[in-house]
């Protein structure tokens, strides 16, 4: 199956975006205990009365932004909220026509999820095991070490995804793929259907939006470009199948990020999504979190443990 620009050029965000200098410091640890509860939260960025049984946990990214997590599990699913303080809600991915049709400036905000499977020493040095400098001659790359290694990464975008309310599921080797031409460490799981897709076509946007305005354009509401100097960059439409197996659900409000996420302890992809199987085990992530994307302003967090009760 095709995959689409719009999915090459978020795989090739997040895959400069993770890439971490050799001296970033990773040696401390944040711990989640995710505790088993009877009532699930509804997705909705809203984070009702059921995160009350999860503990609140302060990511610190970079010393830049201070995130609230939670997390909590029903035995079926694993939910995670995440809060954090944005001044403005970046919801700019259009294109313009100045002097020939092309991507405007500014683009979404954004949270990356990076989960380790089966990467050695991943725990002990989070991405930076993964993240390979410039080195004789050869370019910086992000990929495992070995053709057994694989991680999950979960790719939330405010423009993107969150209006069809899932994150996207992709996954990492040791070998770059080439996906629309474009050589990336980052493939998205199979979908059987569905897939956003670029807006432009023949060198002008293709649809216009059937009904409402701004920059968000699902596939469902749609219709033949009507003219104008502006169109949303992106038809969007929900993958079926293990890319859109995560629920996501962000609300910005008062300037703060409110993002809810769901996704099954277990999935039929055991090859490239993260099982959360074993209550004796020490799960490893990671989270970066980027502001207007194009502006290339990212931070990360240092290791994250965790359990599952």
């Amino acid at each position: 199956m095709k995959i689409n620009k719009i999915t090459t050029m978020l795989i090739a965000v997040s895959a400069m975006l993770l890439l971490l200098p050799v001296n970033s410091v990773f040696a401390k640890k944040s711990k989640f205990k995710v505790p088993k509860v009877t009532e699930a939260p509804k997705i909705d960025g809203e984070a009702d009365k059921a995160w009350n049984k999860g503990r609140r946990v302060k990511v610190d990214l970079e010393g830049e932004v201070m995130m609230d997590a939670k997390m909590i599990h029903d035995g079926k699913n694993l939910y995670i909220l995440l809060q954090w303080p944005d001044k403005d809600e970046s919801m700019n991915r259009a294109l313009e026509n100045a002097g020939g049709w092309k991507r405007q400036k500014g683009n979404q905000d954004a949270v990356n999820i990076f989960w380790d499977i089966n990467v050695d020493k991943f725990d002990k040095k989070g991405c930076r095991q993964v993240c390979h400098e410039a080195m004789g001659g050869k370019a910086a790359a992000m990929n495992t070490n070995s053709p057994k290694e694989v991680a999950d990464l979960w790719v939330w975008g405010s423009n993107t995804t969150n209006p069809l309310g899932y994150m996207d599921d992709l996954h990492m080797g040791e070998k770059p793929q080439n996906v629309d031409g474009v050589n990336t460490p980052f493939v998205p799981d199979k979908a059987t259907s569905g897939g956003n897709k670029p807006n432009l076509e023949g060198g002008k946007p293709k649809f216009s939006p059937a009904s409402g305005s701004g920059n968000v354009m699902l596939k469902s509401n749609t219709k033949p470009f009507s003219g104008g100097n502006t169109a949303p960059a992106d038809i969007l439409e929900k993958p079926a199948g293990s890319r859109g197996d995560i629920t996501a659900k962000g609300v910005w409000k008062d300037g703060k990020w409110t993002l809810e996420i769901s996704r099954p302890l277990k999935t039929a992809d055991a090859a490239n999504d993260v099982q959360f199987a074993d209550k004796k085990k020490k799960y490893i992530m990671g989270i970066s979190l980027h502001n207007n994307t194009d502006k290339d302003s990212h931070f990360k967090s240092d290791i994250i443990e965790v359990t599952l009760d």
